[in-house]
């Protein structure tokens, strides 16, 4: 088997080419594609701690760790401390926060749409089952 023909490598040239677009369309708010990933996570489930977030989106602890630092800086978030345990911290996202998520959405929107150019439901459907399973095979 040629190195060009595994799945595996096809599926990480894939990822950079979908994160390499995102990142451009997100470059003029400052914001990279894994940061953006917390704060939608934060607006389904506001107040997760960076563990939980970790854990949500399968990242490293030290990387979310800096991620939350730096959306912290920027204003996206606010970090909250526990009155009755000063070791447990929760994330949640700001008003900034959302109102960038909202200016973002539609640029996020048209990297999809340009992703699932020419395909009909019925594959775009297909497609997601069969991500799903190998998803689920590499678990």
């Amino acid at each position: 088997m040629k190195i060009d023909d595994t799945m595996a490598l096809f599926i990480r040239r894939l990822d950079v080419k979908i994160t390499n677009l995102m990142r451009t369309k997100m470059e003029p708010y400052q914001i990279a594609p894994e940061q953006h990933l917390i704060l939608r996570l934060l607006i389904e489930r506001d107040g997760l701690t960076q563990n939980e977030i970790a854990q949500q989106l399968e990242k490293d602890k030290t990387n979310v760790a800096r991620m939350v630092s730096s959306l912290e800086k920027k204003g996206f978030i606010i970090r909250v401390t526990s009155t009755s345990d000063r070791h447990y911290v929760s994330v949640h996202i700001s008003k900034k926060g959302r109102i960038l998520c909202e200016m973002v959405r539609p640029h996020l929107a048209e990297v999809n749409k340009q992703l699932q150019q020419g395909m009909t439901e019925e594959e775009k459907e297909t497609l997601r089952r069969i991500l799903h399973k190998i998803y689920k095979n590499a678990t």
